[in-house]
């Protein structure tokens, strides 16, 4: 395998994380870190050099691949609250940081509500693939206020699935396991299933976890609505111009044949492909998520206008 650079290492890095607990605990652990290094940095605390050094971190954190938003737009609010305010203290960038946490929970609170509503009380059974820290919340709130279901859990390798059971259990959410690979002996037992992305570009691109297409094809052709739990943190706001995943070329050795094989950090689909979408605004089709993410589009476009004036202004100095 050739030496990685740093980009790559950061890349793989904050994937494995993903992977691990979830894009939503990354992207609060990112901004916990960011308010502790506020606290503690003893260097130049200039807003200048703070600017200059979050312009720096933003450009990075663009390149990776695929691109976190809800790890990245945060940082873009901290970089347009120091443009529009050039006295701003450390403190106050403390503050905002608590605000937008602050505000994906309450975001998070309303998808719980329309989770609940789309369960109902019916005692459905619920496919689950991927580990998703924002499905088992939800579900383990709900089996905490006496919703009644079954989960069928489509098993991965260990590090995937093993959380998610034990999530599970601890909840005391009755479920069953079975190979990710034969799902279809199971599907006819399926109400609905819930997958959690990590993020929706603005080209009605998901980019979710590796193996979920398979599942959502046989799904589909089975007609079991499937539906993506997604706040707008995630949405993708960029015009998408980086590879949509994270590729990387391993050697491999069959005998005395030798090979290059990808591995794709996630799968792509399109929103077509999915029943619905849970969000902060309801449960929306593909037609009306992506009129949603059209809708952000412009405020976003204002603040990527100003870091472009300040890479501008940066490279005359």
């Amino acid at each position: 395998m050739a030496a990685r650079t740093l980009l790559e290492t950061l890349n793989s890095q904050l994937l494995e994380i993903d992977k691990t607990i979830g894009s939503q605990a990354l992207a609060t652990d990112v901004q916990e870190s960011l308010k502790k290094t506020f606290e503690a940095f003893t260097g130049d605390r200039s807003t200048e050099n703070v600017l200059s050094e979050l312009l720096d971190l933003y450009n990075t954190l663009l390149d990776c691949q695929p691109r976190m938003p809800n790890v990245i737009l945060p940082i873009q609010k901290l970089i347009v609250s120091i443009h529009d305010d050039p006295k701003i203290e450390l403190k106050d960038l403390q503050e905002a940081l608590s605000a937008i946490e602050e505000d994906r929970e309450e975001r998070f609170q309303r998808i719980i509500e329309n989770t609940a509503k789309l369960i109902g009380d019916d005692n459905k059974t619920i496919l689950l693939h991927s580990y998703s820290r924002k499905i088992t919340r939800i579900l383990s709130a709900l089996k905490g206020k006496g919703a009644e279901f079954k989960v069928i859990v489509a098993m991965q390798e260990p590090e995937k699935s093993d959380k998610l059971v034990q999530v599970l259990h601890d909840a005391g959410i009755t479920f069953t396991a079975v190979s990710e690979y034969s799902i279809a002996h199971v599907i006819p037992e399926v109400d609905l299933a819930l997958f959690g992305a990590l993020t929706l570009n603005t080209n009605g691109r998901i980019v979710m976890g590796p193996g979920s297409s398979s599942i959502i094809s046989n799904l589909e052709n089975s007609r079991v609505p499937n539906y993506i739990l997604m706040t707008a943190s995630k949405f993708n706001l960029w015009e998408q111009d980086t590879p949509p995943a994270y590729v990387e070329v391993r050697k491999k050795r069959a005998g005395a044949i030798r090979y290059d094989k990808k591995v794709f950090s996630h799968d792509i689909l399109p929103v077509e492909f999915i029943t619905g979408f849970i969000t902060e605004e309801g449960v929306l089709d593909p037609t009306q998520v992506l009129n949603y993410v059209r809708s952000l589009q412009k405020d976003f476009m204002k603040r990527e206008e100003i870091i472009e004036e300040l890479w501008v202004k940066r490279g005359k100095s």
